[in-house]
C-alpha cells in the first residue's frame, strides 16, 4: 500500500502530527471524516481545530461552514 494512504489512515484523527508533504491531504481527509460523521447523524470525534482549518487551504467561507457543522 502506498505510504501516503497508510499515513492518511494513521493520522486522519490527528492531522497536525503529520510532518510530511502529505499533511494537507491528511487534513482534508480529517475534515471530510468530520463532515461525513455529522451527515450520518454521528458525533464527530472532536471539534475541528482552528489550526487545521487554517492549514486546509479551503476558501474562508467554506472553512467557516465546515467549522459550524
Amino acid at each position: 500500500m502506498p505510504y501516503p494512504l497508510v499515513e492518511a489512515a494513521l493520522y486522519h484523527n490527528n492531522p497536525l502530527a503529520v510532518l510530511s508533504p502529505n499533511r494537507q491531504n491528511v487534513i482534508l481527509l480529517h475534515i471530510a471524516d468530520h463532515l461525513a460523521r455529522i451527515e450520518m447523524g454521528l458525533k464527530p470525534v472532536k471539534a475541528l481545530d482552528q489550526e487545521i482549518m487554517a492549514q486546509s487551504g479551503l476558501p474562508s467561507a467554506l472553512a467557516e461552514r465546515c467549522r459550524l457543522a
